[in-house]
């Protein structure tokens, strides 16, 4: 029956053939769950991270669990930076956890910091708790993998946790224009008094 034939195409390693004949509504809704990762664990072990990360969205659907399943996978590959893209944040949304292992992984290395401050601007700041991910940038600060995206990164997590102060003295050495509407804004008078 179809079942059998999505099973030996599996067995043969024609994972595509066996997620189309499922998609094509052959077989049980369950099965496309096993496919799926089937699927996936081949990706990953042929190290095509980026294209495993791409079919999350299709194969993992809204099941919280088996996404942050593959959240936590992939952070353990070291791969969280090609999944952050496709994380859902709503329908499903995941664990607070889950955000926060993906924003820290991409404070690692600076070729992810860009990636870092777009996801933090993105992701609504109810999703995760800023405190982690400072915690991870911190001692970055004076050292030579801060880089300025870092830099605005922490800046604009300092701000979600209402600490405006050291938020302040970042925007201002990053030479942002928007400090004085900043200052405004969170009434920093005395802050810059000196």
């Amino acid at each position: 029956d179809t079942e059998d034939h999505i099973a030996w195409l599996l067995q043969h390693g024609w994972h595509e053939k066996a997620l189309a004949a499922v998609e094509a509504g052959q077989g049980r809704t369950e099965l496309l769950d096993e496919v799926g990762t089937r699927y996936l664990d081949h990706l990953i072990i042929e190290r095509k991270y980026a294209e495993a990360a791409q079919l999350c969205p299709k194969l993992l659907r809204g099941s919280p669990s088996a996404w942050e399943r593959w959240v936590f996978h992939f952070a353990h590959l070291r791969q969280l930076p090609v999944l952050i893209p496709y994380i859902p944040i709503e329908n499903p949304q995941l664990s607070d956890t889950a955000y926060e292992v993906a924003l820290v992984a991409l404070t690692t290395n600076a070729s992810f910091h860009e990636l870092l401050l777009t996801t933090i601007k993105s992701w609504p700041p109810t999703l995760y708790s800023a405190s982690p991910v400072i915690s991870a940038i911190e001692p970055q600060l004076n050292s030579s993998s801060m880089t300025n995206s870092l830099k605005e990164a922490l800046a604009e997590l300092y701000v979600i946790n209402s600490q405006y102060e050291k938020a302040l003295s970042l925007f201002a050495e990053l030479l942002k224009p928007e400090v004085f509407e900043f200052i405004e804004k969170h009434s920093l008078h005395d802050a810059i008094h000196d």
